[in-house]
């Protein structure tokens, strides 16, 4: 039976029940459906699409046929005016509680206190350190350390991996010991450039392992550099040599 242009289907306009609902969902469960698994031939798929040329879309032309709410676009995450703050102008996030900066407790207040008032503040040691490590001496040191040890960390033996010379005896224990405030004083201390008291070791090895335990780790790269011939007259073979005598 084919259908008129105009005709009105039975159901138009009519709601399914929840019962009636319930009872085709119950019908329906663990039935696969006709289609599954099951693919359109391509004879079939070029047949509808010569069928569907120059056919134009349901929509084509329609403005406004999914336009949102202002109330949807707030529930859904869109920037609407509903969703910024009057009194900061900041966008309110949905998932966070949003914290006006008009009235916050630190509207107004320092957030980080001047350097000289911190706690941790040893009156500019940072600044002279990074003085001394970033001089061309310190530069020359490194390069020095490498090639001795043949670019290979003497902890784990690779080569080809991020390295580092690390002083055997610590440098800040050097800076106390010294009593190094400037960077003039630093270029003239001995220790603190002397290849003997340098050891070259990966960025994985000195994370995992020697950062924090470096005085542990002393007697160890000391015996290292005795044995490879390495350690005669520095001031930290002499300081070892103390230790173990």
């Amino acid at each position: 039976m084919s259908f008129k242009k105009g005709h009105i289907p039975h159901n138009k306009g009519k709601s399914i029940s929840e019962e009636l609902r319930q009872k085709l969902s119950e019908a329906h469960k663990g039935k696969s459906t006709w289609n599954k698994g099951k693919t359109l031939s391509e004879e079939h798929k070029k047949a509808l699409s010569i069928s569907h040329k120059g056919q134009a879309s349901s929509n084509k032309g329609k403005k406004g046929l999914f336009k949102h709410t202002e109330e949807w676009k707030a529930q859904n995450g869109i920037r609407t005016k509903t969703r910024i703050c009057e009194k900061c102008g900041l966008f309110k996030s949905k998932k966070k509680e949003h914290i006006c900066q008009e009235t916050s407790w630190n509207k107004g207040k320092i957030r980080w206190l001047p350097k000289e008032k911190h706690g941790n503040w040893k009156g500019g040691i940072t600044s002279l350190n990074l003085q001394i490590r970033n001089a061309p001496e310190s530069q020359i040191w490194r390069q020095s350390i490498f090639k001795r040890d043949d670019y290979v960390c003497q902890i784990c033996d690779k080569k080809g991996v991020i390295l580092r010379a690390n002083h055997i005896k610590k440098f800040s224990l050097i800076i106390k010991q010294y009593n190094i405030q400037t960077l003039e004083q630093a270029l003239t201390c001995n220790e603190l450039w002397s290849i003997s008291n340098g050891i070259t070791i990966c960025k994985k090895c000195d994370i995992t392992l020697v950062i924090f335990h470096e005085e542990e780790w002393e007697s160890y790269f000391n015996f290292n550099l005795m044995t490879r011939g390495f350690l005669q007259d520095s001031p930290s073979f002499m300081s070892f040599q103390n230790k173990i005598s």
